[in-house]
């Protein structure tokens, strides 16, 4: 069998029927040695047609508080008070690495999902304060 690249949709469920045909090829046999190189075009092309997408760090809290279910006051005692966590959750005030790293420590949530870039949510009256745009343009930052 010939294993072939990649390059559309119908070289895409070729190699996908391919697979199937290999998949209980004996290991360390032709056939698996096929279906690996088979396996690895299919991820590489899938990887480049659907990219991940990651949620910015307050989608992902949100969901680790849901999946783990983690209580307000948790929260609270984390980000120091019910009105810093609301800042917090409604993207008015940045996570800090102690934020991340209470949060990464205290909830097991890993801290690569929540050092990434993020939009505040600011009111226009509050964009004079240097420490507002500071913080923003840290957290705007690709």
């Amino acid at each position: 069998m010939y294993v072939n690249p990649i390059r559309n949709e119908e070289d895409y469920l070729a190699a996908i029927s391919q697979v199937d045909s290999l998949w209980h090829a004996e290991k360390g046999s032709y056939e698996h040695s096929q279906l690996e190189v088979l396996v690895a075009l299919i991820d590489f092309y899938e990887q480049n047609l659907w990219p991940a997408r990651f949620p910015d760090p307050i989608e992902a809290l949100k969901f680790y508080k849901n999946q783990l279910d983690i209580s307000e006051k948790e929260f609270n005692e984390i980000f120091g008070s019910e009105k810093e966590t609301l800042k917090i959750l409604n993207k008015k005030k940045p996570l800090t690495l102690p934020m991340i790293w209470k949060l990464s420590r205290k909830l097991k949530i890993p801290a690569d999902s929540l050092i990434r870039p993020y939009d505040l949510c600011l009111k226009s009256s509050t964009l004079n304060s240097p420490a507002i745009l500071n913080n923003s343009r840290i957290s705007n930052a690709n």
